[in-house]
């Protein structure tokens, strides 16, 4: 961020769910909620007829995952025929966060392969997610101008004219005040036909569907304070009247919020306020919900993430009023034929990006670079400790060690990573580069390049101890928050209030020292997002970048941005990526030695300074006792 940049560690939680896979056969179990009948079947839905019944297809968070294109669409159609054949309605949806998360991210702007996929498999409608906004206002646009040129509004194999689903995020819109990335995404949404909600009619009955980003979703993307954006439930309370209006027999919510959190997630809000939703299908938490999540009448289900799964929930039309029917994940059969349009879509693809990365590093993405038998996890325990972020603390500390591309005391250094950077965890077995980018997928470099480029800040001692002071008192209760360090640990008391525990900080084992200018190396999308926490703390954690001499920063990554100069990092001395100083860190089998007890943080639990304050207290509240008296025998 340009201007006066607020640092602060807080990153948003980005949780991975690692989803168990359905068997095609099983028993269809019902159970009543209320007035709904919810079934879960792992087998086919079924031939017989007694209602009116829409077939619901639906994913979320695909994040660019090109190399499951062929077989999810064709697996999609397959679905869908099947479904039809059977007398169903059929609606195709996705729950946004189709772009990022791969190399294949590199030509989202150029050629929009997400978008024409969607397209290929015959999805009707798909909401923003906050990843869709990483490629910033304008390069968005461009995305959607660019389906349309040459043959990309085609079926690869068919030559077959695409229909592209409507994008129904109800809540956001361009802001109307100048500057060429509003005007831009202002006009993209009107070439893309961007609407609140949308009718679509099947078999006879009406859908209505409408979309929401949610608003930690929100918070979390670069579209952020860029965009108009309004309030899910005060917007859906106000389409849904819409909706109802067009004679829909069912109303869909799309929702980029996330229902992990169950009863206090902003899906369970948005059934809560508005009952007249029939089925919310939720993204952003990559959880795969296999037991639909009832909150009064209203079913809200998930996909997962990564096109591994495909959901089907059946919407049924009865004399009593709208039922939900059966609801599946189901995993893409190994021996499906792919699809020949988005084969050709996905090879094309992998050219460009097998070539773009030849390039720029001297090899192929699907080298190997390193094996081993079990991956790391990237868990954040009961003590705070996380292996796979540990491990990519040591790499960006290395990096930066090695490449250092600012004046600076290496004896100081510390590399902080939080555990929401972390996307995926790496496979078992070979590991090539592929496999590290989709790990640390998050972000773009100054020249748009895929993955968040490293960076090199000075803090004082006191800054870094706020940031400890998150950590023992704030970030156990979202592991995601979590911030691990290398080159650094503390003591704290977890007796002590909130904001208060923090005993001692180690630097490379020596105390810190308040006043001191600290070296820190982190990645920009952490530092570009994480203001936030400033922000919610009221400015407590609120944290200054400086450069080395203490000046306060304008522009992180042009001032601050860690640049390849040495044999086998880059040779075009261009900005060094979190996920490449990993690559290279495995790659060359790097041994650093564990410069303070793991965990960084280490527990001297005392209940003393209980006494302590309770004293205090006590001795406040005699005095604040004594003058009272005493201002009443004034006034006698």
């Amino acid at each position: 961020m340009k201007h006066s940049v607020k640092f602060s560690m807080l990153l948003l939680a980005a949780v991975l769910f690692s989803s168990s896979i359905f068997s095609q056969k099983g028993e269809y179990k019902t159970k009543t909620v209320g007035n709904v009948t919810i079934g879960v079947k792992t087998g086919d839905h079924g031939t017989d007829r007694t209602t009116n019944t829409v077939r619901v297809l639906f994913t979320g968070d695909l994040h660019s995952c090109a190399d499951k294109w062929p077989g999810l669409t064709a697996f999609i159609k397959q679905e869908r025929k099947a479904a039809e054949e059977t007398g169903c309605g059929v609606v195709t949806l996705d729950a946004g966060d189709m772009m990022f998360g791969s190399l294949y991210s590199a030509f989202s702007e150029i050629d929009a392969p997400e978008y024409r996929q969607l397209a290929l498999a015959g999805y009707d409608a798909f909401v923003f997610g906050n990843h869709d906004f990483d490629l910033g206002l304008t390069s968005l646009a461009y995305m959607f101008y660019n389906r349309a040129v040459g043959d990309n509004s085609k079926d690869p194999a068919t030559k077959e004219n695409l229909f592209f689903p409507l994008n129904v995020t109800a809540n956001i819109d361009a802001k109307n005040e100048g500057g060429d990335d509003n005007k831009n995404f202002a006009n993209a949404l009107k070439f893309i036909n961007h609407q609140p909600y949308v009718i679509l009619e099947r078999a006879g009955m009406k859908v209505g569907v409408f979309g929401v980003l949610g608003r930690n979703a929100y918070e979390a993307s670069m579209a952020n304070g860029r965009i108009m954006y309004m309030d899910p439930v005060e917007t859906a309370k106000k389409v849904i009247p819409m909706i109802q209006a067009k004679g829909a027999d069912f109303i869909i919510a799309l929702s980029h919020s996330g229902a992990m959190a169950r009863e206090n997630s902003e899906d369970a809000r948005l059934a809560r306020e508005c009952p007249e939703i029939n089925l919310i299908i939720s993204g952003h938490d990559h959880e795969a919900i296999f037991q639909p999540f009832m909150v009064g009448n209203t079913a809200i289900v998930s996909a997962g993430a990564n096109g591994t799964l495909l959901g089907e929930f059946d919407l049924l039309k009865t004399p009593d009023g709208v039922k939900a029917g059966p609801y599946s994940l189901k995993s893409v059969p190994e021996d499906i034929t792919p699809d020949p349009g988005a084969t050709i879509l996905f090879n094309d693809l992998k050219g460009k990006v097998a070539d773009q990365f030849g390039k720029r590093f001297h090899s192929s993405p699907f080298d190997v670079i390193d094996s081993v038998a079990a991956p790391l996890s990237m868990t954040t325990d009961e003590n705070g400790f996380n292996p796979m972020d540990y491990d990519v603390a040591k790499a960006i500390f290395n990096a930066a060690y090695f490449l250092k591309g600012v004046q600076m005391d290496t004896s100081k250094l510390i590399a902080i990573v939080p555990a929401g950077v972390l996307r995926q965890q790496l496979p078992s077995g070979n590991i090539t580069y592929s496999d590290v980018f989709n790990s640390l997928s998050l972000g773009r470099d100054i020249n748009k390049n895929p993955g968040s480029p490293l960076v090199i800040c000075f803090l004082t001692g006191s800054e870094i101890k706020k940031i400890c002071e998150f950590n023992a008192s704030v970030a156990f209760q979202n592991p995601d928050t979590y911030m691990t360090f290398y080159g650094l640990n503390y003591e704290y008391n977890s007796a002590m209030p909130k904001m208060f525990r923090i005993k001692n900080v180690y630097v490379h084992g020596k105390k810190i020292e308040s006043s001191t200018l600290y070296p820190v190396v982190t990645d920009l999308y952490t530092a570009n997002n994480i203001s936030l926490a400033g922000e919610k703390s009221h400015g407590f954690l609120s944290l200054d970048p400086k450069d080395n001499t203490g000046k306060p920063l304008i522009d992180i990554e042009r001032q601050c941005a860690i640049r390849g100069t040495s044999e086998g990092w880059f040779l075009d001395y261009a900005d060094v990526s979190e996920w490449y100083a990993y690559a290279v860190y495995l790659r060359d089998k790097v041994v650093l030695p564990d410069s303070y007890p793991v965990p960084a943080g280490k527990d001297v639990r005392s209940n003393a300074p209980y006494f302590i304050w309770g004293a205090v207290v006590l001795i406040a509240l005699i005095g604040i006792i004594l003058s009272l008296k005493s201002m009443r025998k004034k006034k006698k």
